[in-house]
């Protein structure tokens, strides 16, 4: 997957939601996401390919994280969006993060760029509730819940016919 749905420092530059009861592209309400999401730090958001943008702010923090001068991180480290409108950090051949380990997650959790930190609240890849750990927890969640009347009969049906 490397289609991203919405937010600042994704593709689509759509602005943040605000409100509370603004949806996202997936139907979830910003502050039922924000109250209910836990991450359980599955690694499943940092396997998807695509850019993760960073900021010049982000980059520095990184190399001093990472003990190395600002301009080797950034020939090493990253490459030029094909927008070239930034900076990416490099992924792996097979399109996770570089900075993540199968055994002990992000190398990087204490300085993650931001776009990371906010996932999936300000952007999300179609069907990130089912591949997500946190995501299938809270799909569960807003199952059983009487705060989910945002859902609409026939998607609760659905989804309950699913065994989801």
């Amino acid at each position: 997957m490397n289609a991203l749905i919405t937010g600042s420092g994704c593709s689509s530059g759509q602005e943040d939601p605000e409100e509370e009861n603004d949806l996202l592209p997936g139907g979830w309400p910003v502050g039922f996401l924000r109250e209910h999401f836990q991450c359980l730090r599955c690694g499943n958001c940092c396997r998807w390919k695509g850019y993760v943008r960073i900021s010049l702010e982000e980059i520095e923090v990184l190399a001093e994280f990472l003990g190395m001068e600002t301009e080797r991180f950034i020939n090493e480290y990253t490459r030029l969006l094909p927008d070239r409108s930034g900076l990416s950090l490099l992924d792996k051949p097979t399109g996770e993060c570089l900075y993540f380990d199968e055994n002990k997650g992000c190398l990087i959790q204490e300085v993650k760029p931001k776009q990371c930190r906010d996932f999936p609240f300000s952007w999300q890849v179609p069907g990130w509730d089912r591949i997500c750990e946190g995501g299938r927890a809270l799909r569960r969640f807003s199952l059983r819940s009487e705060e989910t009347a945002f859902l609409k009969p026939g998607k609760r049906q659905e989804s309950e016919k699913h065994g989801e």
